[in-house]
C-alpha cells in the first residue's frame, strides 16, 4: 500500500466500508424475524359479546376452516388440498374421530410437514 496513491486508497476503504456494511445488514436479516405482510384490525363493534365464547363463530368469522366440520369443497379450498386428500381427511376423521391437534393432519398419507406449515394460518379445531 505504500505505492498506492491516495485515490487508490480511498477506493480501497469504500470497498472495506461497503464490505462491512453488507455483512452487518445480512446479520440483521437473519437474526431478526420478518415482518408480517398485512395486520387484520377488528373494532371492537365487530365482536358480539357471545362470540367471546363461541369460538367456532370467532374462526368462521376470520375465514378459518374447520377440519373437524369441513366439507370436501371447503377443505379443497386449503392451500395445497386436493380432492384425494380432502377425501383421505374425512375417511381419517371418520375412521378416528375428531381431530385433537392440527398437528395429527400428519398421519393423513399426503400432508407432510410443509404442507401442513402452510394451512396452518388457514384451519382451527372446533
Amino acid at each position: 500500500m505504500q505505492d498506492s496513491s491516495i485515490q487508490e486508497k480511498k477506493v480501497i476503504l469504500i470497498i472495506l466500508g461497503l464490505l462491512i456494511l453488507s455483512v452487518f445488514f445480512a446479520t440483521i436479516k437473519r437474526y431478526y424475524p420478518k415482518v408480517a405482510n398485512s395486520i387484520l384490525y377488528i373494532s371492537a363493534n365487530e365482536i358480539k359479546p357471545e362470540q367471546y365464547f363461541l369460538d367456532n363463530e370467532i374462526s368462521s368469522s376470520l375465514g378459518l376452516i374447520d377440519i373437524n366440520t369441513a366439507t370436501n369443497d371447503e377443505l379443497i379450498e386449503l392451500l395445497g388440498i386436493g380432492q384425494i386428500i380432502a377425501n383421505r381427511i374425512i375417511a381419517y376423521r371418520n375412521s378416528n374421530g375428531l381431530f385433537k391437534t392440527k398437528e395429527d393432519l400428519l398421519n393423513i398419507k399426503g400432508i407432510g410437514l410443509k404442507k401442513l406449515e402452510k394451512i396452518l394460518d388457514e384451519i382451527s379445531l372446533e
